[in-house]
């Protein structure tokens, strides 16, 4: 196996780091960790400009499912679900095609130099929020946000929901492949 060579990416982003509890007796880690492994050593090096990682938290719970998230690794990317105590109850990975790679690294590209404000509230009452984390020009940069993402960010979360949601459901399109043993939310 090769050891990639770039440097860890979202390390300290809590948020995106993996869970390891829950009642189920299988590890979810231990094919998924195999599933990563594969994925990075066909990955190229990610370029400079590129989405690493977003996050939602709904109003409330559905079903099971109290949060979502996506981490970025290159072309790989692994979809989490969490319950309303942390734990994981959905885990998934997949490749983004590419052509929807380039389109990542040009959303993220357009973003260089584009001044993004700060916690963006659009909000009146209970709203939903999340974050997402991008790479410009080499530097991590999250933004967070309640209600909806800054104007600024809306082709990039529209991508991101794009990829969330075809990894929740376990569907193959034109911007991801899904790895096999994909599992349905609970």
């Amino acid at each position: 196996m090769r050891t990639p060579t770039r440097p860890a990416r979202l390390l300290g982003v809590a948020v995106l780091a993996l869970a390891l509890q829950g009642c189920d007796e299988r590890d979810p880690l231990a094919h998924a960790e195999t599933i990563r492994s594969q994925c990075l050593a066909n990955a190229a090096a990610p370029p400079g400009d590129f989405p690493l990682g977003a996050s939602w938290e709904p109003v409330a719970c559905e079903g099971q499912v109290c949060g979502t998230s996506l981490r970025f690794e290159s072309v790989c990317v692994t979809f989490q679900a969490v319950d309303a105590y942390g734990r994981v109850v959905q885990l998934n990975q997949g490749m983004l095609t590419a052509a929807a790679a380039d389109k990542a690294t040009a959303l993220a590209e357009a973003l260089v130099g584009v001044d993004i404000p700060g916690v963006v509230d659009a909000c009146d009452g209970e709203c939903p929020s999340g974050f997402i984390a991008l790479q410009r020009e080499g530097e991590l940069t999250l933004h967070d946000y309640v209600g909806a993402p800054p104007a600024e960010l809306a082709g990039v979360a529209q991508f991101l929901d794009d990829v969330r949601d075809a990894l929740a459901e376990c569907k193959s399109n034109e911007a991801i492949s899904i790895a096999h043993g994909c599992e349905r939310a609970p």
